[in-house]
């Protein structure tokens, strides 16, 4: 589970990179690095809303809901287990998190929610 937590975050460096290096164009670097059969009147279309202020917003966002919880994991179950009780809500929550990312390399079909 921590595997989901640390490919996740990797994905997040990732589009703060891209947002950074390539401003506006967030969403084209990243979608033609996945799929090159993309609709460029469309993603056009939708890099302009998805500024780099935007794009890294939602890394910050993301990031923050990581941090929110101290996370542990037990070595027994594999269960997310936090103080109050909440690492079950929390796991499923990263899960979806991580779900537009699905398509890249190394996601694990196993935290699928």
């Amino acid at each position: 589970m921590d595997d989901l937590v640390t490919w996740l975050r990797a994905q997040l460096d990732e589009d703060e990179r891209v947002a950074r290096t390539h401003g506006h164009l967030v969403v084209l670097a990243r979608l033609d690095a996945v799929d090159r059969r993309w609709d460029p009147p469309a993603v056009t279309t939708h890099a302009e809303v998805w500024t780099a202020g935007r794009a890294l917003a939602e890394v910050e966002a993301k990031r923050r809901i990581l941090d929110l919880v101290d996370l542990h994991f037990d070595d027994e179950t594999g269960r997310a287990v936090t103080l109050g009780g909440y690492g079950e809500a929390y796991w499923d929550i990263v899960r979806l998190l991580a779900l537009p990312y699905a398509d890249l390399p190394g996601y694990d079909e196993g935290w699928r929610p």
